[in-house]
């Protein structure tokens, strides 16, 4: 059986290598994955640096180190793109 990553336990994968594709449900978290420039990590793979709310100085400093950074957000608001209301 597979692990699946969702919102109620992305965190426990921090720091871990993870697939950006297995982070493509959770929605309305700020994720930021690293691929360090010496690594054999896929395009879509990366370690999971950072899981929260919102971007903030942990997050900034992330973008200083010289590695890949790869910021990910799923907007809930999307979802509802494709419905329509009648009034």
């Amino acid at each position: 059986m597979t692990n699946t990553i969702t919102a109620n336990n992305v965190s426990a994968y921090l720091n871990k290598v993870v697939k950006i594709s297995d982070l493509s449900s959770i929605y309305d978290l700020w994720m930021i994955l690293i691929r360090p420039n010496d690594s054999d990590l896929s395009d879509d793979e990366g370690i999971l640096s950072f899981v929260g709310d919102e971007p903030n100085e942990e997050s900034f400093s992330l973008y200083q180190k010289g590695n890949a950074v790869i910021p990910i957000y799923n907007d809930s608001i999307e979802l509802e793109s494709d419905m329509y209301y009648e009034e």
